[in-house]
């Protein structure tokens, strides 16, 4: 009597087990999960985005097909979906580690490059290279917004698998999601939304201050905060599932003028506010000749503007003071070529002036027939390196004086 008392009691046991891992979701291996942080660009680069994730439960590894959605400030359907990949097939670990207080680190290849800790996936298109292999990641992104670059600055919603409970069973259908922003007028599965704008500038991200089993409330939660920053379980965000944080780096800014030098059209002379009167791709503080567009710059004393150094005219006997033949060849005999491209005077570097090189190439100073008006580097030899310097000029107009 006494052992089949023992038996119904083991079999109620585990039949209330699983009843009790049926009404709580929670001990799947993604459920237990808190949006960590959600940068939406950083020292004034838009791309520079990531979002961590962290769990608040052990043995939460296996997350592929679960997704990250993105919403802009009005609109309630995603304008991005990324869908983790399933990295090592059915049954196998999508991330290695899942003690509690682990972290996921997904982000733009901009993040990548720029920072000190490499993500453990990157939001992709299928166009996208990595910056630490070099190699094209497979695209993980749906949507119609910038697939690249999901996170929206501003106003906007980040949330992690949509559909699902979180760790505390009954609360909202979605394991964790934060909206923010001024502007942002969509739903809010946590309190009320964090109500500051998601900045570019510095190194802001918005982070959480805990990492309950339910979030209660976005506004309450999360705080902007320039990274890297303490966050639960006291490792600094950003953080990738290695256990490795690191910081974004500044740009260089040579001149210190607020741009960094990948945008600045002058890098090297300070002007904030990028002006450029001829629209040519050099800012007027630095441009020799601000109000005339000139693609084949080279920056330095250039009188007439044709892209040439008054000291490399010399050297190539052509005209430093005037840009261009106005009169078309017709009466320019005995005078020198005004654009050093153009050997016929016709206001165009053309086919004409390329096949000028035939009778002269490869010829060496000061042996004949070398000629220093076609020695366009100041090599001292008439080389290919001359003849394809054409190329971005070729069938292109000189430039009438303004």
């Amino acid at each position: 009597m006494l052992s089949r008392l023992v038996v119904w009691l083991v079999l109620l046991g585990a039949f209330g087990t699983v009843l009790l891992q049926q009404a709580n979701p929670a001990q799947a291996s993604f459920h237990c999960m808190r949006i960590a942080a959600v940068m939406g660009g950083a020292n004034g680069d838009a791309n520079i985005q990531y979002v961590e994730l962290r769990m608040n439960l052990g043995g939460q590894s296996f997350v592929a097909n679960h997704q990250i959605r993105f919403r802009n400030a009005s609109s309630p359907t995603p304008v991005a979906t990324f869908t983790f990949p399933d990295v090592g097939g059915p049954g196998t670990p999508d991330v290695p580690i899942s003690t509690s207080g682990s972290s996921i680190l997904i982000a733009t290849a901009e993040f990548a490059a720029s920072a000190t800790v490499t993500p453990d996936f990157i939001f992709s298109d299928g166009t996208v290279v990595d910056p630490h292999t070099s190699m094209t990641v497979p695209s993980n992104m749906t949507g119609t917004g910038d697939l690249k670059h999901p996170v929206l600055p501003g106003s906007g919603k980040v949330s992690f698998a949509d559909g699902f409970d979180n760790c505390q069973f009954g609360g909202p259908t979605v394991v964790d999601s934060v909206a923010y922003g001024s502007a942002y007028t969509g739903t809010v599965d946590y309190g009320s939304k964090f109500p500051s704008d998601l900045p570019t500038s510095g190194t802001q991200a918005l982070v959480v201050a805990n990492l309950n089993f339910e979030p209660s409330s976005n506004a309450g939660e999360y705080s902007l905060q320039t990274v890297p920053f303490s966050v639960p379980p006291g490792a600094n965000t950003p953080r990738n599932n290695a256990g490795n944080t690191g910081a974004i780096s500044s740009p260089s800014d040579s001149d210190a003028d607020g741009v960094p030098n990948a945008s600045d059209n002058c890098p090297s002379v300070a002007n904030a506010d990028q002006a450029n009167t001829d629209g040519d791709q050099w800012g007027n503080a630095c441009d020799n000749c601000p109000a005339t567009a000139t693609p084949w710059f080279v920056p330095a004393a250039d009188t007439d503007c044709d892209g040439f150094m008054d000291t490399r005219e010399t050297f190539l006997t052509t005209d430093a003071n005037s840009a261009c033949a106005a009169d078309n060849g017709a009466n320019n005999e005995g005078l020198p070529d005004r654009w050093p491209f153009d050997f016929d005077d016709n206001q165009r570097a053309a086919l004409a002036d390329v096949l000028a090189y035939i009778p002269v190439f490869n010829s060496t100073d000061p042996v004949a027939p070398y000629d220093p008006r076609y020695d366009l580097d100041q090599s001292g030899g008439i080389r290919l390196a001359d003849v394809l310097s054409f190329i971005p000029v070729f069938n292109k107009l000189c430039i009438l004086p303004p």
